[in-house]
């Protein structure tokens, strides 16, 4: 599955599609009932809650285009769901 995965991710990237693996996202940027991209969640912060010097603030992150691959039951799937 990892090769494939890899591979799919290749794949798509050659077509100038964007992977930003490692990153969280942790809201939706929903404009007139679209969703329009999302927002990532932080980066660089201790399990107390404190901003480390690897520390990164929240991206906003828009496309044409924004695929789910949370599967059904993550959060992001679930806040959508609700506005449909």
């Amino acid at each position: 599955m990892q090769i494939f995965c890899r591979w799919l991710a290749g794949q798509a990237e050659n077509n100038g599609v964007e992977i930003f693996p490692g990153f969280t996202a942790s809201k939706l940027i929903i404009e007139d009932d679209i969703v329009k991209g999302i927002v990532t969640g932080e980066m660089g912060v201790s399990k107390d809650g404190i901003k480390k010097e690897s520390y990164q603030p929240p991206m906003e992150l828009r496309a044409k285009y924004t695929i789910f691959s949370e599967g059904c039951r993550g959060h992001l799937g679930k806040e959508l769901i609700k506005k449909i």
